[in-house]
Protein backbone atom coordinates (compact mmCIF):
# COMPACT_ATOMS: atom_id res chain seq x y z
CA UNK A 1 0.00 0.00 0.00
CA UNK A 2 1.32 3.62 -0.85
CA UNK A 3 1.21 6.21 1.40
CA UNK A 4 -1.05 7.88 -0.52
CA UNK A 5 -3.47 5.14 -0.06
CA UNK A 6 -2.76 5.07 3.57
CA UNK A 7 -3.51 8.51 4.32
CA UNK A 8 -6.59 7.97 1.90
CA UNK A 9 -7.82 4.96 4.30
CA UNK A 10 -7.09 7.08 7.68
CA UNK A 11 -9.20 10.35 6.35
CA UNK A 12 -11.61 7.69 6.10
CA UNK A 13 -11.29 7.23 9.50
CA UNK A 14 -9.43 3.42 9.93
CA UNK A 15 -6.26 3.59 10.89
CA UNK A 16 -4.72 0.61 9.85
CA UNK A 17 -1.24 0.85 11.59
CA UNK A 18 -2.94 2.03 15.30
CA UNK A 19 -5.23 -0.88 14.94
CA UNK A 20 -2.20 -2.88 14.37
CA UNK A 21 -0.52 -2.06 17.19
CA UNK A 22 -3.64 -2.51 19.81
CA UNK A 23 -4.01 -6.15 18.01
CA UNK A 24 -0.79 -6.45 19.64
CA UNK A 25 -2.12 -5.60 22.81
CA UNK A 26 -4.85 -7.38 22.84
CA UNK A 27 -3.05 -10.55 22.58
CA UNK A 28 -0.76 -9.63 25.38
CA UNK A 29 -4.08 -9.90 26.93
CA UNK A 30 -5.64 -12.66 25.76
CA UNK A 31 -2.00 -14.92 26.48
CA UNK A 32 -3.01 -14.76 30.53
CA UNK A 33 -5.95 -16.96 29.76
CA UNK A 34 -4.42 -19.63 27.66
CA UNK A 35 -4.52 -23.45 29.07
CA UNK A 36 -2.94 -26.45 28.11
CA UNK A 37 -5.84 -26.87 25.67
CA UNK A 38 -5.26 -24.29 23.04
CA UNK A 39 -3.57 -25.15 20.45
CA UNK A 40 -2.73 -22.24 18.27
CA UNK A 41 -0.95 -18.80 19.75
CA UNK A 42 -3.16 -15.72 18.84
CA UNK A 43 -2.97 -14.54 15.54
CA UNK A 44 -3.99 -17.66 13.01
CA UNK A 45 -7.36 -17.17 10.71
CA UNK A 46 -9.19 -19.78 13.46
CA UNK A 47 -8.36 -20.87 16.91
CA UNK A 48 -8.02 -24.55 18.20
CA UNK A 49 -8.99 -25.94 21.17
CA UNK A 50 -8.07 -29.40 21.96
CA UNK A 51 -11.36 -30.68 23.40
CA UNK A 52 -10.16 -33.96 26.25
CA UNK A 53 -11.66 -35.77 29.43
CA UNK A 54 -14.66 -36.10 27.64
CA UNK A 55 -16.02 -39.49 26.86
CA UNK A 56 -19.65 -38.42 24.95
CA UNK A 57 -18.61 -34.47 24.60
CA UNK A 58 -22.03 -31.99 23.95
CA UNK A 59 -21.17 -28.56 22.41
CA UNK A 60 -22.76 -25.96 23.58
CA UNK A 61 -22.65 -22.45 22.38
CA UNK A 62 -24.13 -19.04 23.53
CA UNK A 63 -23.69 -15.49 21.77
CA UNK A 64 -24.88 -12.63 23.46
CA UNK A 65 -23.70 -8.47 23.94
CA UNK A 66 -24.59 -6.81 27.02
CA UNK A 67 -26.94 -3.80 24.92
CA UNK A 68 -27.33 -0.01 25.84
CA UNK A 69 -25.12 -0.04 28.79
CA UNK A 70 -22.71 0.40 26.70
CA UNK A 71 -24.00 3.96 26.11
CA UNK A 72 -23.88 4.68 29.56
CA UNK A 73 -20.04 2.87 30.11
CA UNK A 74 -18.10 6.24 29.08
CA UNK A 75 -20.64 8.44 31.30
CA UNK A 76 -19.83 6.13 34.53
CA UNK A 77 -15.98 5.33 33.81
CA UNK A 78 -16.73 1.80 33.51
CA UNK A 79 -15.80 0.53 30.21
CA UNK A 80 -13.88 -2.65 31.60
CA UNK A 81 -16.49 -3.72 33.45
CA UNK A 82 -18.19 -3.97 29.87
CA UNK A 83 -15.94 -6.44 28.57
CA UNK A 84 -16.17 -8.32 32.32
CA UNK A 85 -19.92 -8.28 31.58
CA UNK A 86 -20.77 -9.96 28.21
CA UNK A 87 -18.25 -12.47 29.12
CA UNK A 88 -19.90 -13.21 32.57
CA UNK A 89 -23.62 -13.08 30.51
CA UNK A 90 -22.83 -15.54 27.99
CA UNK A 91 -20.73 -18.14 30.67
CA UNK A 92 -24.13 -17.97 32.36
CA UNK A 93 -26.00 -19.00 29.06
CA UNK A 94 -23.89 -21.66 28.18
CA UNK A 95 -24.13 -22.44 32.51
CA UNK A 96 -27.91 -22.77 31.74
CA UNK A 97 -26.65 -25.96 30.52
CA UNK A 98 -25.33 -27.54 32.98
CA UNK A 99 -22.00 -27.18 30.60
CA UNK A 100 -18.38 -26.09 31.39
CA UNK A 101 -17.38 -22.79 29.52
CA UNK A 102 -14.41 -23.78 27.38
CA UNK A 103 -13.20 -20.06 25.65
CA UNK A 104 -14.71 -17.10 24.29
CA UNK A 105 -14.03 -14.61 21.13
CA UNK A 106 -15.22 -11.24 20.81
CA UNK A 107 -16.04 -8.92 18.46
CA UNK A 108 -16.11 -5.13 18.82
CA UNK A 109 -17.82 -2.63 16.26
CA UNK A 110 -15.92 0.53 16.95
CA UNK A 111 -17.32 3.97 15.73
CA UNK A 112 -15.18 7.03 15.06
CA UNK A 113 -14.78 8.41 18.90
CA UNK A 114 -13.55 4.90 20.18
CA UNK A 115 -10.14 5.32 21.28
CA UNK A 116 -7.87 2.35 21.02
CA UNK A 117 -7.04 3.07 24.86
CA UNK A 118 -10.64 2.62 25.10
CA UNK A 119 -10.29 -0.92 22.89
CA UNK A 120 -7.59 -2.02 25.44
CA UNK A 121 -9.88 -1.36 28.21
CA UNK A 122 -12.60 -3.58 26.51
CA UNK A 123 -10.58 -6.38 26.51
CA UNK A 124 -8.64 -5.48 29.44
CA UNK A 125 -12.47 -6.45 31.55
CA UNK A 126 -13.05 -9.60 29.34
CA UNK A 127 -9.40 -10.82 30.11
CA UNK A 128 -10.21 -10.51 33.74
CA UNK A 129 -13.48 -12.48 33.78
CA UNK A 130 -11.95 -15.31 31.38
CA UNK A 131 -9.17 -15.82 34.23
CA UNK A 132 -12.21 -15.60 36.83
CA UNK A 133 -13.77 -18.20 35.01
CA UNK A 134 -11.00 -20.46 33.42
CA UNK A 135 -12.04 -19.64 29.84
CA UNK A 136 -9.49 -19.00 27.59
CA UNK A 137 -9.68 -15.85 25.61
CA UNK A 138 -8.97 -17.40 22.28
CA UNK A 139 -9.40 -14.58 19.24
CA UNK A 140 -11.56 -12.03 18.60
CA UNK A 141 -12.42 -9.34 15.41
CA UNK A 142 -12.24 -5.49 16.04
CA UNK A 143 -13.95 -3.45 12.81
CA UNK A 144 -13.85 0.27 11.97
CA UNK A 145 -16.86 1.39 11.41
CA UNK A 146 -17.10 5.23 10.77
CA UNK A 147 -19.73 5.74 9.38
CA UNK A 148 -21.92 3.18 10.56
CA UNK A 149 -22.16 4.05 14.20
CA UNK A 150 -23.01 7.36 15.65
CA UNK A 151 -19.79 9.32 17.21
CA UNK A 152 -20.07 8.21 20.64
CA UNK A 153 -21.22 4.50 19.78
CA UNK A 154 -19.62 1.55 19.39
CA UNK A 155 -20.90 -2.51 20.01
CA UNK A 156 -19.39 -5.34 21.78
CA UNK A 157 -20.84 -8.93 21.15
CA UNK A 158 -19.34 -12.47 22.66
CA UNK A 159 -19.43 -15.94 21.81
CA UNK A 160 -19.07 -18.81 24.42
CA UNK A 161 -18.42 -22.67 23.82
CA UNK A 162 -18.52 -25.34 25.96
CA UNK A 163 -19.35 -28.56 26.98
CA UNK A 164 -20.88 -30.97 29.31
CA UNK A 165 -21.11 -35.07 29.26
CA UNK A 166 -24.25 -36.25 27.23
CA UNK A 167 -25.95 -37.79 29.80
CA UNK A 168 -25.26 -34.26 32.32
CA UNK A 169 -26.93 -31.94 30.15
CA UNK A 170 -29.50 -30.00 31.70
CA UNK A 171 -32.23 -28.82 29.19
CA UNK A 172 -35.39 -28.89 31.46
CA UNK A 173 -36.54 -31.99 30.22
CA UNK A 174 -36.82 -33.68 34.42
CA UNK A 175 -38.87 -30.51 35.12
CA UNK A 176 -41.73 -32.21 36.60
CA UNK A 177 -44.62 -31.23 39.07
CA UNK A 178 -42.64 -31.01 43.22
CA UNK A 179 -39.90 -28.91 42.17
CA UNK A 180 -39.19 -26.35 43.81
CA UNK A 181 -37.81 -22.71 42.32
CA UNK A 182 -34.79 -21.11 43.43
CA UNK A 183 -33.71 -17.44 43.00
CA UNK A 184 -30.00 -16.58 42.70
CA UNK A 185 -29.82 -12.34 43.57
CA UNK A 186 -28.00 -10.36 40.86
CA UNK A 187 -26.12 -7.60 41.94
CA UNK A 188 -27.75 -5.23 39.79
CA UNK A 189 -30.13 -4.83 36.33
CA UNK A 190 -27.48 -6.54 34.68
CA UNK A 191 -27.29 -6.14 31.10
CA UNK A 192 -30.93 -5.51 30.08
CA UNK A 193 -33.61 -2.75 30.15
CA UNK A 194 -31.18 0.30 29.33
CA UNK A 195 -32.90 1.36 26.62
CA UNK A 196 -35.67 2.01 29.20
CA UNK A 197 -33.51 3.71 31.47
CA UNK A 198 -32.40 6.17 29.09
CA UNK A 199 -35.45 7.26 27.74
CA UNK A 200 -36.90 7.30 32.05
CA UNK A 201 -33.73 9.74 32.63
CA UNK A 202 -33.77 11.28 29.14
CA UNK A 203 -29.75 9.87 28.10
CA UNK A 204 -29.08 10.77 25.16
CA UNK A 205 -25.39 9.34 24.73
CA UNK A 206 -23.32 12.84 25.18
CA UNK A 207 -20.80 12.10 27.99
CA UNK A 208 -20.77 15.64 29.74
CA UNK A 209 -24.76 15.51 29.81
CA UNK A 210 -25.50 12.28 31.25
CA UNK A 211 -22.92 12.08 33.49
CA UNK A 212 -24.86 15.40 34.92
CA UNK A 213 -27.59 13.21 35.56
CA UNK A 214 -26.29 9.87 36.81
CA UNK A 215 -23.65 11.72 39.40
CA UNK A 216 -26.76 12.45 41.19
CA UNK A 217 -28.01 11.75 44.72
CA UNK A 218 -30.95 9.90 45.20
CA UNK A 219 -32.86 9.52 48.42
CA UNK A 220 -32.85 5.35 49.01
CA UNK A 221 -29.66 4.71 47.28
CA UNK A 222 -26.52 4.38 49.44
CA UNK A 223 -24.61 5.33 46.00
CA UNK A 224 -25.41 7.82 43.05
CA UNK A 225 -27.78 7.01 40.04
CA UNK A 226 -25.01 5.83 38.02
CA UNK A 227 -23.46 3.46 40.18
CA UNK A 228 -26.65 1.57 41.08
CA UNK A 229 -27.85 1.38 37.55
CA UNK A 230 -24.14 0.42 36.93
CA UNK A 231 -23.61 -2.71 38.72
CA UNK A 232 -22.02 -5.45 37.45
CA UNK A 233 -23.16 -8.77 35.49
CA UNK A 234 -22.31 -11.48 37.85
CA UNK A 235 -20.91 -14.77 36.74
CA UNK A 236 -22.86 -17.83 38.68
CA UNK A 237 -20.42 -20.20 37.24
CA UNK A 238 -18.94 -21.05 41.19
CA UNK A 239 -22.36 -21.71 42.27
CA UNK A 240 -23.64 -23.80 40.26
CA UNK A 241 -20.47 -25.64 39.62
CA UNK A 242 -20.80 -26.71 43.59
CA UNK A 243 -24.90 -27.61 43.11
CA UNK A 244 -23.52 -30.05 39.84
CA UNK A 245 -20.78 -31.34 42.20
CA UNK A 246 -23.19 -32.11 45.00
CA UNK A 247 -26.02 -33.58 42.97
CA UNK A 248 -26.19 -33.39 39.36
CA UNK A 249 -29.26 -35.02 39.07
CA UNK A 250 -31.12 -32.97 41.59
CA UNK A 251 -31.13 -29.83 39.18
CA UNK A 252 -34.01 -29.77 37.16
CA UNK A 253 -33.37 -26.36 35.06
CA UNK A 254 -31.69 -23.65 35.12
CA UNK A 255 -32.79 -20.15 33.69
CA UNK A 256 -30.70 -16.74 33.31
CA UNK A 257 -32.85 -14.04 33.81
CA UNK A 258 -32.27 -11.36 31.23
CA UNK A 259 -34.66 -9.83 28.49
CA UNK A 260 -37.60 -10.62 28.80
CA UNK A 261 -37.50 -11.11 32.48
CA UNK A 262 -38.71 -13.66 34.86
CA UNK A 263 -41.51 -15.11 33.12
CA UNK A 264 -39.55 -14.81 29.57
CA UNK A 265 -36.73 -16.74 30.27
CA UNK A 266 -38.01 -19.23 32.51
CA UNK A 267 -40.78 -20.05 30.45
CA UNK A 268 -38.06 -21.49 27.76
CA UNK A 269 -36.97 -24.41 30.21
CA UNK A 270 -40.94 -25.48 30.76
CA UNK A 271 -42.06 -28.83 29.49
CA UNK A 272 -45.46 -28.28 28.24
CA UNK A 273 -47.60 -30.51 31.02
CA UNK A 274 -46.17 -28.43 33.68
CA UNK A 275 -46.44 -25.18 35.25
CA UNK A 276 -44.03 -22.86 36.69
CA UNK A 277 -45.76 -20.53 39.39
CA UNK A 278 -43.59 -18.03 40.92
CA UNK A 279 -45.05 -16.29 43.83
CA UNK A 280 -43.68 -12.93 44.14
CA UNK A 281 -45.86 -11.30 46.80
CA UNK A 282 -43.38 -11.88 49.19
CA UNK A 283 -40.08 -11.07 47.88
CA UNK A 284 -38.60 -7.70 48.76
CA UNK A 285 -37.65 -5.77 45.54
CA UNK A 286 -34.37 -3.70 45.68
CA UNK A 287 -34.52 -0.17 46.14
CA UNK A 288 -33.36 0.79 42.54
CA UNK A 289 -36.23 -1.56 41.10
CA UNK A 290 -38.68 1.13 42.83
CA UNK A 291 -36.87 4.10 42.06
CA UNK A 292 -37.01 2.87 38.01
CA UNK A 293 -40.77 2.52 38.82
CA UNK A 294 -41.45 5.80 40.19
CA UNK A 295 -39.69 7.94 37.96
CA UNK A 296 -41.49 5.68 34.69
CA UNK A 297 -45.31 5.33 34.20
CA UNK A 298 -44.43 1.65 34.02
CA UNK A 299 -47.09 -0.94 35.26
CA UNK A 300 -45.91 -3.46 37.83
CA UNK A 301 -46.31 -5.74 34.80
CA UNK A 302 -44.30 -4.19 32.46
CA UNK A 303 -41.14 -3.63 35.42
CA UNK A 304 -41.10 -7.50 35.19
CA UNK A 305 -41.42 -7.87 31.50
CA UNK A 306 -38.05 -5.61 31.21
CA UNK A 307 -36.16 -5.83 33.85
CA UNK A 308 -34.66 -9.01 36.17
CA UNK A 309 -35.95 -7.00 39.09
CA UNK A 310 -33.22 -8.33 41.28
CA UNK A 311 -33.24 -12.14 40.51
CA UNK A 312 -30.04 -13.02 37.99
CA UNK A 313 -30.50 -17.06 37.62
CA UNK A 314 -33.67 -19.18 38.70
CA UNK A 315 -33.04 -23.08 39.57
CA UNK A 316 -35.25 -25.27 39.47
CA UNK A 317 -34.92 -28.04 42.23
CA UNK A 318 -36.26 -31.67 43.05
CA UNK A 319 -37.85 -31.24 46.19
CA UNK A 320 -35.93 -34.68 46.94
CA UNK A 321 -32.60 -32.86 46.68
CA UNK A 322 -32.83 -30.13 48.85
CA UNK A 323 -31.16 -31.35 51.86
CA UNK A 324 -27.83 -31.83 49.90
CA UNK A 325 -28.07 -28.73 48.32
CA UNK A 326 -28.01 -27.15 52.05
CA UNK A 327 -26.34 -24.30 53.18
CA UNK A 328 -26.06 -22.97 49.46
CA UNK A 329 -29.38 -22.69 48.88
CA UNK A 330 -29.70 -20.76 52.32
CA UNK A 331 -28.40 -17.60 50.18
CA UNK A 332 -31.19 -17.88 47.33
CA UNK A 333 -34.81 -17.53 47.24
CA UNK A 334 -37.61 -19.68 47.58
CA UNK A 335 -40.17 -17.88 45.05
CA UNK A 336 -42.11 -20.96 43.80
CA UNK A 337 -43.03 -24.50 42.97
CA UNK A 338 -43.76 -26.26 39.71
CA UNK A 339 -47.44 -27.75 39.16
CA UNK A 340 -49.46 -30.04 36.63
CA UNK A 341 -50.49 -27.85 33.76
CA UNK A 342 -53.87 -29.31 34.02
CA UNK A 343 -55.38 -26.84 31.52
CA UNK A 344 -52.53 -26.35 29.63
CA UNK A 345 -52.42 -22.93 29.35
CA UNK A 346 -49.14 -20.25 30.09
CA UNK A 347 -46.40 -22.17 31.21
CA UNK A 348 -45.41 -19.57 33.62
CA UNK A 349 -47.75 -18.21 35.74
CA UNK A 350 -46.66 -15.03 38.00
CA UNK A 351 -48.08 -13.41 41.34
CA UNK A 352 -47.45 -10.35 41.83
CA UNK A 353 -49.81 -9.03 44.75
CA UNK A 354 -51.21 -11.40 47.90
Amino acid sequence: MSTNENQSYESAGVDIHTANETLKAYAELAKKTMNENVLADIGPFGSVFKLSNYKEPVLVSSTDGVGTKLLLAKSTDRLSMMGEDLVNHCVNDVMCAGATPLFFLDYIGAGPNLSQEDRIELVKGMTKACLENDVALVGGETADLPDLYLKNAFDIVGFMLGASEKNKIVDGSKISAGDILYAIPSKGLQTNGFSMIRKIWNLNGEIEHDSKILSQKIDGLDMNLGESLMQPHLSFKNVIDELIYRNHDGISGIAHITGGGIALNLERIIPAQVKAVVDLSRYEIPTIYKIIHDQSSLSDKEMFEIFNMGIGMILVINKESLPLFRGIIDNFIEIGFIEKNINKNDKVEVILEK
